[in-house]
């Protein structure tokens, strides 16, 4: 549930067309490869991005000032 917000998140904050176009393509793209049986999916990219920047977040948290 957690990563389903963190994703809505990001969308909202990187909403716009080109973006919604994007997400529409890729999720035709996956429902077609489910439709041909793959069933292990990596995770999305924005997912990575998300994880990447609390990284960064929490390492600049931890530098006593």
């Amino acid at each position: 549930m957690e990563q389903k917000l963190e994703l809505e998140v990001y969308y909202v904050e990187n909403q716009s067309v080109g973006y919604d176009i994007k997400l529409i393509f890729k999720t035709a793209y996956l429902i077609l490869l489910t439709v041909l049986g793959k069933d292990d999916f990596e995770l999305p990219k924005e997912l990575e991005y998300i994880q990447e920047a609390k990284k960064k977040k929490s390492a600049t948290e931890e530098i006593p000032v």
